[in-house]
């Protein structure tokens, strides 16, 4: 009984750091067909996938630093 206590609270523990994979815990989501990637923790959206892969974030990364600025 005590170890089936403790496996449970350990795959508690566990389902907690690694989350659920719900939509809500995405931070970006990339749309191939439409060409867009969502920031879900800014809430916006950007173009052009090619280029965001290729290296180029400048666009994503100044838009989060600008909505960190605000929230603080």
């Amino acid at each position: 009984m005590e170890q089936e206590r403790v496996a449970s609270e350990a795959g508690g523990n566990r389902r907690d750091l690694i989350g659920s994979a719900d939509r809500s815990e995405k931070i970006r989501t990339y749309n191939f067909p439409e060409d867009r990637i969502t920031d879900h923790r800014i809430g916006k959206k950007f173009h052009n996938i090619e280029k965001v892969l290729d290296g180029n974030m400048d666009a994503i990364v100044e838009a989060f630093k600008k909505s960190q600025a605000r929230a603080s």
